[in-house]
This record gives structure tokens, C-alpha cells and sequence, in this order.
């Protein structure tokens, strides 16, 4: 049976607007009683990515929260059981960050590495968790799955055999106001692996009230990795824009949905999702209700681009996008065509994901030149470039370099690609040095040498992409390479 989320964010809960935020809350209500009576309720959980109040100091709105939402969802049956949350900013408590002014902005100001940061907030002087002790209480009240832990940085929760989520806590460096967070963010990355490394549900997702580009430049890029890596979804919210981004990489699909928020003022564009996820097919859509100036929720049309609210995943990707040479588990379902080759199809499909990296240009090879010197010049008989087909004939250890943004991980795949057309199925394997550590080489060796068909004593040639020497990691995934 698939599973779904109800995703809520930003719905400011204050005080004495009954005229405004009554109204949503009331015509929401009537509007998910509706939509899960078609639903299995053993299968919906409704999260809440944040910013449930306006103010997180105030005990009442909390109060206010779970009478208002509370009793309403426990009367359609989506009891605390079926709730999912993560704090936002607007639910910690500014007045004690004034009180402890000095000591707030004094670890903000240290610019911690990741290590300094996850050592920090497991230590005795960790005291930025206090700043959720009335978000905590309520979510002790309110909702069975979320950070709620002596460090309230993060917890990991198994809903079933095929999904589990993660409620982050993006708002522990945050003082409250986004022109101070804004790229400023750190995160618990420690205990995300940790729970990683426990979890064995087929399905992971992330839930976190910032979108990514909030966070600062090291829990940025680490996040990114983990979700490629290892998540189907991110849920947040924060920014009351509505966005949906669904990329393939090499581990799978990963979907990052952006909620609109929930309530501003009855006058704004308003909306929740209902997001599915298939046991066999991962994240299969997205169905968006939006708020209207007739005071009720519809087809959410403003945010799907399409006429019946719903962004169909299942569409956007064939099942050669979804599975790829670093997807060997799932490989079986792959049909081999009876004048195909699975693992050239494959192959191509690598070269054509890296190709949609840059999204506004066509899907177009034009193979480079690959010169020995260190400056080209523009007079191409004085260049000494390097014959590819004979690297590819005979392969022989080669660093080679280029600026960003040239399509130097296009250009790994496309070597793979034609050592197994030109070779008879010569086999070239790739790894990613951002994504694969040294421990983990010959697995994925074993892997891709499975899914080839062919012996291991056809193994001519690894490429490495995303290396460099200035990485001690790096360096040491290199050498782990070389024993092969």
C-alpha cells in the first residue's frame, strides 16, 4: 500500500485572528476530512515542517495549537501517532537568546567546522537547546515522531519496512530572524549518519523547516551528499514560496519539496501537499490544495502547473532514469531488450544524467580536447593533445584537469561508455570521490563489475571524478583505489 504525507508548514499560530486564521484552519480541516476519506488512515501522516506558532515564547499559542489542530485531527483519526514535526524560527524562544545574548552570539560568531559543531552540541556547555523548551513540551503533546532528544539537534524514526524519516533541526543556530540565518545554518550530521547506518528502511526522508540554501557552506554540501546518497525526499518549508525539484543522480531520485505555507493571512496564496510514496516506486506525486479568495481549498493548480494540481513523478522519470549502474539492488527490474545490451543502456543513461546537469542546454556530446599542455592555444596544430581513442585502446594513469563548470563528470561517464562499445566490452568503472569512501571501493567494485556481465579480469581502468590533492580523504580514497 503506499504511504502518504500531509505536509504543512509556517502556520503562525497567534492570537484574537479568528476572522483570519480561523477561517483557513476551519476550511483546512473540512478540506483533509474529505480528501482522507478516499485515503487509508493506517497509511497518512501529516508533518509539520515548522514555524507552527508565531512566537515560540508563548506558552498560550502552543496551547492554542493543539486545541485548535489537535482535537480537529484527532477527530478525523489522524491522532498524535500519525504526526510528524520540526521546529522553524519562529518556534524557539527569542526572549531567552536576548537573556543569553552573550553567550548565543558568542558560539555563532566561532565559525565551528562540522567536527567542532557535533562535538559542541553533545557537550556539557551546549545550552542553544534550551531555547526550544516550549516547542519541546508541546511536541511531547502533540506528536509521536520528532527531534525531541536530550540535544534536540535530531532524531530518526522507522514509520515502516519501506519508510523512515529524519526530523532535523534547522533552526539551532538560528537567532529568530531570517536576515541573520540566511546561509548561517549548522546541522547535526553526526547523528543523521549514525541513524543512517541503523535504519534499513527501503525509503528515507528528510524533514527540516530551511530549505538547504539557508544552511551554511559545510552542512550545505555534506546535506546535498547525504540526500544524494541515501534520501528519496526533503520536506521543508520557511521561505512561503511553493517548489518542487526532482533530480536523478547515481544512488536514485532524490524529490525536494518546498511548502507553500499554510497560513499568512487569508489574502495570501495559501497551500498544503500530499505527497505518495509507493512501495515499489518511490516518490510517485505530488498533489498541492490551494487557499482561494472564495475561502476554500481546491485543486492547487497555482503550484503544480498542471490542471489538476497534481506533479506526476512517475512521468518525469522512465524506469531507465531510476536505475543506474550504481543501483545494483534494483537492477533485476530492468528489462533487457531482446536486440539490446542492459549495461550499454545503462552507461548511456549515465552520460545522459550528467548531460542534465545543466539544465538549459541540450542533450548534445561534443568531446573535447584534451591537451598535454598546461595553456591551449588557439592555434590547434601547436597544441599536443591526447589521442582519446588511443587512451581509451590502451588506458594509462592520467590526472585530468579542468576548470567548473567544463563537463569534466560528463566526460568520466563518456569514457566508460566508449571503452565498453570500442573494447568488447572493456570494462571502465567510476566513483565519485564526493560520494563513496575508502572502505566502501570494493563493494562498489563487485557491483559494477556484477551488473557488467563480464569477469572481473575485464576491469582495465578506473575513473575517479570530483578528485583532488588538496583532500587528505581524497588522497586516501585514491590509494585504497590503487590496490586494484
Amino acid at each position: 500500500m503506499p504511504l502518504h504525507f500531509i505536509h504543512l508548514s509556517d502556520l503562525h499560530i497567534r492570537v484574537n485572528w479568528e476572522e483570519d486564521q480561523g477561517v483557513v484552519i476551519s476550511s483546512f480541516i473540512s478540506d483533509i476530512t474529505n480528501i482522507t476519506t478516499h485515503l487509508d488512515l493506517n497509511n497518512v501522516y501529516v508533518v509539520f515542517s515548522g514555524d507552527l506558532v508565531l512566537a515560540g515564547d508563548n506558552k498560550d499559542l502552543y496551547n492554542i495549537f493543539l486545541k485548535e489542530f489537535g482535537d480537529a485531527l484527532d477527530s478525523i483519526g489522524l491522532t498524535k501517532e500519525k504526526r510528524i514535526c520540526v521546529p522553524g524560527n519562529h518556534d524557539l524562544s527569542r526572549s531567552w537568546i536576548r537573556e543569553n545574548k552573550l553567550n548565543h552570539d558568542g558560539v555563532l560568531l566561532q565559525s565551528l567546522t562540522e567536527k567542532q559543531f557535533n562535538d559542541y552540541v553533545v557537550s556539557p556547555s551546549f545550552l542553544l537547546n534550551k531555547k526550544f523548551e516550549n516547542y519541546k513540551t508541546f511536541e511531547q503533546s502533540f506528536s509521536s515522531f520528532g527531534i525531541s532528544n536530550e540535544y534536540l539537534t535530531g532524531k530518526g524514526w522507522t514509520l515502516n519496512s519501506d519508510v523512515g524519516v529524519y526530523c532535523l533541526n534547522s533552526a539551532i543556530f538560528s537567532s529568530g530572524e531570517s536576515k541573520s540565518d540566511y546561509n548561517n545554518l549548522a546541522i547535526d550530521t553526526r547523528r543523521i549518519h549514525q541513524w543512517i547506518t541503523d535504519c534499513s528502511s527501503k525509503y528515507k526522508v528528510m524533514i527540516m523547516h530551511h530549505p538547504i540554501s539557508w544552511l551554511n557552506d559545510w552542512s550545505k554540501k555534506e546535506l546535498e551528499l547525504i540526500l544524494k546518497k541515501n534520501f528519496c525526499l526533503l520536506l521543508s518549508g520557511h521561505e512561503h514560496d511553493q517548489q518542487i525539484d526532482h533530480s536523478n543522480t547515481s544512488f536514485g531520485n532524490v524529490v525536494k519539496c518546498v511548502a507553500p505555507a499554510l497560513f499568512t493571512n487569508k489574502s495570501n496564496e495559501l497551500g498544503y501537499a500530499i505527497i505518495t510514496i509507493d512501495s515499489k516506486a518511490g516518490v510517485s506525486r505530488v498533489k498541492y490544495r490551494q487557499w482561494t479568495k472564495h475561502q476554500s481549498f481546491v485543486s492547487g493548480v497555482n503550484f503544480s502547473n498542471s490542471d489538476d494540481g497534481i506533479v506526476d513523478l512517475a512521468e518525469c522519470s522512465s524506469i531507465e532514469t531510476i536505475e543506474t549502474i550504481e543501483t545494483i539492488e534494483t537492477i533485476e527490474t530492468i528489462e533487457t531488450q531482446a536486440d539490446g545490451d542492459t549495461y550499454t543502456r545503462l552507461l548511456n543513461n549515465n552520460l545522459e544524467i550528467a548531460l542534465k546537469s545543466y539544465a538549459e542546454q541540450p542533450l548534445i556530446w561534443v568531446t573535447p580536447d584534451i591537451s598535454k599542455d598546461c595553456e591551449a592555444s588557439d592555434d590547434k596544430k601547436l597544441n599536443k593533445n591526447v589521442d582519446l581513442p588511443e587512451l581509451i585502446l590502451s588506458p594509462a594513469s592520467a590526472i585530468i584537469t579542468a576548470p567548473t563548470q567544463f563537463g569534466l563528470t560528463s566526460f568520466s561517464h563518456y569514457l566508460c561508455l566508449e571503452a565498453w562499445k570500442k573494447k568488447s566490452k572493456s570494462l571502465w568503472v567510476r566513483f565519485d570521490a564526493d560520494l563513496i569512501k575508502p572502505h566502501e571501493v570494493k563493494e562498489s567494485i563487485d557491483r559494477q563489475v556484477a551488473i557488467s556481465g563480464v569477469d572481473l579480469s575485464r576491469l582495465e581502468c578506473i575513473v575517479v571524478d570530483s578528485w583532488t590533492s588538496s583532500d587528505k580523504k581524497k588522497v586516501k580514497l585514491l590509494k585504497k583505489i590503487s590496490e586494484f
